[in-house]
């Protein structure tokens, strides 16, 4: 069987090409080897919908399937057979077209996006410049909803809700993504990782939060461990090929909600707590749930952002962070300044 990767994009076909090339190193197969399997055609047309094409095979590519493919009015780039210079031409990014805009680390399941090279965070944020605008709208509410209680006693709990609500969206999102493939598919880590983080953040909010409550500085300690859980689960899931191999579909399910008990047990803590030992008076409660609800809403723009330019790994770590930060910033049971 053959595997086929076609895109319009010069930037996004020569990195196809390197985790191609990538992918097959790690199979025990160096890159002359790799290129012997290996043909890339252009089509020069103006207004073609998708320019570039790579024709990859695991095992060297018959000359007659490379003949066969060096059709008008495609251009074949590379073919085995071909001398080799132009090998060596082949992996020059100009020779594709590629620039110092693209970004050409080869992809992983670590940032699994094919379709996407902006190189940077400023440039993937101008990418899409929409959801600068939700990020903008999103804080904006909250110190809207900071501002109007005209309360100072109100400023450090209303800090720990942003810090948590952004958190936690950071821990969904990178999870998510983390799992997509062992889980099935996108749809499939959507629904389940979401379903196993809620639950296990319910029973970690019933079955330990009267714990952390019962402290002076329950929401500082819960904040702290709920961080430690963060950090912990980004070494943990940092590689999942054993996962991702294992065949059953129902045991890779059975494994990822234990892997993900723990850290939602740990982050139902926080904010639960929160509430319990700052909500009063209670009209604070729905400002609390509001603030951190809009930070969730900036927390899952710039956790997006993070995703594509450094990874789930580091975006755990950016979560994890936030953890510590809202620690910091906790006041004690009873005391707001």
């Amino acid at each position: 069987g053959s595997l086929v990767l076609i895109h319009s994009d010069p930037g996004n076909a020569y990195r196809q090409l390197l985790t191609v090339i990538a992918a097959l190193e790690t199979l025990g197969i160096d890159r002359a080897r790799a290129l012997d399997g290996i043909a890339v055609l252009r089509d020069p047309r103006p207004g073609t919908a998708y320019r570039y094409m790579l024709v990859v095979r695991t095992s060297p590519m018959p000359l007659d399937v490379v003949d066969g493919l060096d059709l008008d009015p495609a251009e074949l780039l590379w073919g085995p057979g071909d001398p080799p210079e132009r090998g060596v031409q082949l992996l020059d990014p100009k020779q594709l077209g590629a620039t110092g805009r693209d970004d050409l680390s080869p992809v992983h399941d670590e940032r699994p996006y094919f379709f996407q090279n902006t190189n940077g965070v400023r440039a993937t944020a101008l990418a899409e410049p929409g959801r600068l605008w939700v990020l903008a709208g999103a804080v904006l509410l909250a110190l809207v909803l900071i501002v109007e209680r005209r309360d100072r006693a109100f400023v450090r709990p209303a800090a720990v809700a942003t810090g948590l609500g952004a958190a936690y969206l950071c821990v969904e999102l990178a999870l998510i993504q983390r799992f997509t493939l062992a889980a099935g598919g996108t749809l499939y880590a959507v629904s389940f990782v979401l379903f196993s983080l809620l639950a296990s953040s319910a029973a970690g909010a019933l079955i330990l939060g009267g714990w952390w409550r019962r402290l002076e500085r329950g929401v500082t300690w819960a904040c702290l461990a709920a961080g430690l859980a963060v950090a912990a689960t980004a070494l943990l899931v940092r590689d999942l090929a054993w996962l991702d191999g294992i065949s059953s579909e129902a045991g890779r399910l059975v494994l990822i909600a234990a892997i993900l008990a723990p850290i939602g047990l740990a982050l139902g803590c926080p904010f639960s707590v929160l509430l319990a030992q700052h909500g009063e008076p209670t009209s604070r409660i729905a400002s609390l749930w509001a603030i951190n609800g809009a930070a969730s809403v900036a927390g899952g723009i710039v956790v997006v952002l993070a995703l594509r330019v450094a990874g789930s790994t580091d975006a755990l770590y950016l979560a994890a962070g936030l953890y510590l930060a809202a620690a910091a910033m906790a006041p004690a049971a009873g005391r707001t300044t």
